[in-house]
């Protein structure tokens, strides 16, 4: 098993040596099994990476992401031009579900709140989201609400059952004789 130690080194090695990580002004701390990340990097883009990298090389230790962004002067973008590309972005990434999602944009945060049929819809607009040049994080208020109940379901699974009951049945009635089942070896 590996220390403390052994994953601090090889997290602040792999940061050091990926090239699109900017690792001059992260810190990595490792104590009793949880990895915290802190400094700054200029995008959001940015600290998503640089905690996949962490999550990928810590073996399943629970990361603290408490990187900050700080923008320099040219990469700072208004709020109504950050949420016009989250709105393209998100319309791209989930073109039959993206009206279902509210968002809204203040000083670089990005807001998404609203009801997701699915898990991956949520996943991919997140995604999307920390993705936009601008953006400082992303805060999800999203629902996942599943389209049929537990009791839909249930009756559906029985009917199914019934139906290739019935069409068995159906082809037994149409033989003579009803199939012989082969003797297992």
């Amino acid at each position: 098993m590996r220390t403390d130690g052994d994953v601090k080194r090889d997290v602040e090695d792999e940061i050091r040596y990926d090239p699109d990580a900017e690792s001059a002004d992260i810190a990595v701390l490792v104590y009793g099994g949880i990895l915290t990340l802190t400094g700054s990097v200029h995008s959001c883009r940015q600290k998503l990476h640089v905690d996949t990298l962490a999550r990928r090389i810590s073996g399943g230790m629970t990361v603290a992401n408490e990187i900050q962004v700080r923008f320099g002067g040219s990469d700072s973008r208004p709020d109504p031009e950050v949420a016009r590309d989250l709105i393209a972005s998100l319309n791209e990434v989930l073109p039959f579900s993206c009206g279902h999602i509210k968002s809204t944009v203040k000083d670089g945060w990005i807001t998404l709140a609203g009801e997701l049929e699915w898990n991956y819809q949520l996943l991919r607009a997140s995604g999307c989201s920390g993705r936009v040049t601008g953006a400082v994080g992303v805060k999800e208020s999203i629902r996942l609400a599943a389209r049929a109940g537990a009791a839909e379901i249930n009756a559906r699974i029985k009917d199914a059952s019934m139906f290739g009951a019935q069409r068995e049945l159906r082809s037994w009635a149409q033989c003579d004789e009803p199939p012989q089942r082969s003797a297992s070896p």
